[in-house]
């Protein structure tokens, strides 16, 4: 009859509307869940640890563990740099590794980044130098892992990521310091009027 019609063309038109809604619903949520995706990775995070590590070696490894086996958050290693273009895309304990020495400034930028370890304990002292003078440039507070000879000369109980330090005079010099023997100078300039050139 009429009255049956009407109410099943009125129980289709209600469930149209229904899916019509739910299928709105389900492209605004999407359209929001990209916009925002979209937004975290365009803008890079911004932390006070946010952390790059110079060399996709051993002691970058051994670092990056340790931060995690003490749930430290002092350092969040955020990318790794290499001059080794192998190593390049690879990652190390979750790590990224994103460029060779060139690319830390864009890569500073990129992450977010706020402090620089250098762990590359055997880098002959002009790439040293180098890396970390383009490290300063970013104006990231840069710290360096002890040298092999610090690191063999640690306690069995104690861990070279305590030994972590900020980077000095001596990692610029572009050559190992010269060490004085003071006491010998002093002995034979003692009593004498000395002029001292340089600095």
């Amino acid at each position: 009859d009429m009255w049956a019609d009407d109410y099943l063309k009125l129980h289709l038109m209600a469930g149209a509307l229904m899916v019509l809604f739910t299928v709105i619903f389900r492209l605004i949520v999407y359209s929001l869940e990209r916009k925002n995706n979209f937004s975290l990775s365009a803008v890079p995070e911004v932390e006070e640890n946010n952390t790059m590590v110079i060399g996709a070696g051993d002691a970058c490894q051994y670092f990056i563990r340790e931060m995690k086996l003490k749930h430290s958050d002092e350092y969040n290693v955020k990318c790794i740099i290499d001059d080794d273009h192998l190593k390049h895309k690879m990652l190390i304990e979750g790590v990224p590794v994103v460029g060779n020495r060139y690319t830390i400034d864009d890569n500073v930028k990129k992450f977010g980044i706020k402090k620089i370890i250098f762990a590359i304990p055997s880098c002959p002292t002009k790439d040293k130098k180098e890396i970390i003078e383009i490290c300063t440039a970013t104006k990231c507070i840069v710290k360096t892992m002890p040298s092999i000879y610090q690191m063999m000369d640690m306690e069995d109980n104690e861990t070279f990521v305590k030994r972590i330090r900020d980077v000095e005079i001596e990692d610029l010099l572009g050559r190992d310091p010269i060490r004085i023997d003071l006491d010998c100078v002093m002995n034979y300039v003692s009593g004498k009027v000395v002029m001292v050139t340089g600095g």
